[in-house]
């Protein structure tokens, strides 16, 4: 058990190992089967369920509203978080500037925060660790970043998302918005070399796994073809091969389309490894009059049909609407540890939603882990 925990938490760097229990139901490619909460709570195999014990901070871990730095003062989410010898380490996007002009949204760049516990953080310099001006193939602003380790190789690599085309209409309503996957590797994970070309043409939240020496797998939203709407991007995951972390090959079919328990979305996919299953965490609106968008969980034995746990969240945003989670909680990132689970997603409060505001917070639950 003790060395296959120290394998996970160093080779599996995408930052997110956790397991989800019981057996699953096998479905094509792509479909979506729902499972009751009481049908969950019967599995017989012990480990993490939809419901958990998930005990939530009082403050969020890193805050746009609690930073000095000039960069990140209004945005700060989507963490990826992974261990190793020497602690913690978070990539996370930041800005500073209103998202309504295009000046101000080239300010989105990637930050990296460090900790000794995974639960009290420091942001690493007052720079970002990579920005758009460092992109050679025109991305104008950077998100969702997936970091992890080769040790054949011994240097991180960094798979990002990368806007190149933003249209909008004389309304101001955006009809085109043109997102590529970029990829860069660093012997200290903080100063990248950036590959000259995107990696593939569309994309939104990669989650790169390492599988062994020249095998990546990737899970991401991708838009199905370029004649579809810029928006079914967020509406389907697909399943990604390489054996170079540059050359993608793209599953036909996606491994996980928007529920029909959802008003829209499946987005944010992030996919955790614990022995031979695999369990994908996204973020949804549900259909219901409350439209804060919560986390919600599938599982598969193969990474490829998935069960989707989707008509309850696995982790929703706080009853109590004076905290920093009240309105949003989206884009997870899980750590199982021999102890603990640690789930990593992004915030805002209602307060700050009636503002205008988005992401401004990045928070931390914790759950005991049956031993």
């Amino acid at each position: 058990m003790t060395d296959r925990i120290k394998r996970r938490t160093f080779l599996e760097t995408s930052g997110t190992g956790i397991l989800l229990a019981g057996q699953s139901v096998r479905a094509a490619a792509g479909d979506s089967v729902s499972i009751r909460p009481t049908d969950v709570a019967s599995l017989p195999t012990p480990g993490i369920r939809v419901e958990m014990a998930w005990q939530r901070r009082d403050a969020p871990v890193l805050s746009s509203l609690m930073t000095n730095l000039d960069w990140c003062r209004t945005y700060c989410y989507a963490p990826h978080v992974l261990r190793t010898p020497d602690g913690y380490r978070m990539y996370y996007i930041g800005r500073t500037g209103n998202s309504s002009d295009l000046k101000s949204l080239m300010g989105f760049a990637i930050g990296m925060a460090v900790s000794q516990d995974g639960l009290t953080w420091e942001r690493f310099g007052e720079r970002p660790i990579l920005t758009f001006e460092e992109v050679p193939w025109g991305a104008f602003a950077l998100q969702t970043p997936s970091v992890l380790w080769d040790p054949d190789e011994r240097r991180f690599k960094l798979w990002f998302i990368g806007i190149t085309e933003w249209v909008r209409n004389a309304g101001g309503g955006t009809t085109e918005l043109t997102q590529r996957l970029g990829y860069a590797t660093s012997d200290d994970g903080v100063r990248w070399n950036v590959h000259p070309e995107p990696v593939f043409e569309s994309g939104r939240r990669p989650c790169v796994h390492r599988e062994g020496p020249g095998q990546y797998r990737m899970w991401m939203n991708s838009r199905p073809s370029r004649q579809e709407s810029y928006l079914s991007l967020y509406q389907n995951v697909y399943d990604f091969r390489s054996d170079d972390g540059i050359r993608w090959n793209r599953s036909h079919e996606p491994v996980l389309r928007e529920s029909a328990q959802h008003d829209q979305g499946c987005i944010y996919p992030c996919v955790c490894r614990d022995g031979e299953r695999y369990f994908l965490w996204y973020g949804a609106y549900p259909k219901k009059e409350d439209k804060s968008f919560q986390i919600y969980v599938a599982e598969s034995d193969d990474g490829t049909h998935f069960v989707n746990h989707d008509s309850a969240p696995a982790f929703s945003n706080s009853a109590d609407r004076s905290r920093f989670d009240s309105f949003y909680v989206s884009t997870p990132c899980v750590l199982v540890e021999p102890d603990r689970y640690l789930l990593y997603y992004s915030a805002v409060s209602w307060a700050e939603r009636a503002k205008g505001s988005y992401y401004q917070h990045i928070g931390v639950a914790v759950c005991p882990r049956e031993v």
